[in-house]
């Protein structure tokens, strides 16, 4: 999992949240198979996270 404590801004002024959703899509076998999509590091929220 991503460690996103470096990218927290506690001291700004707070924001209103948007909708958002992760769709994951699993494929069952052995093993399983799940397919994320990776964040672009330049992105504002959850940089190179996984979702």
């Amino acid at each position: 999992m991503a460690d996103l404590s470096g990218h927290l801004n506690l001291d700004g002024p707070p924001v209103t949240p948007r909708p958002s959703a992760t769709v994951l899509l699993v494929r069952d076998g052995d093993p399983w198979e799940l397919l994320m999509v990776h964040r672009p590091g330049g992105a504002d929220f959850a940089p190179g996270a996984y979702v």
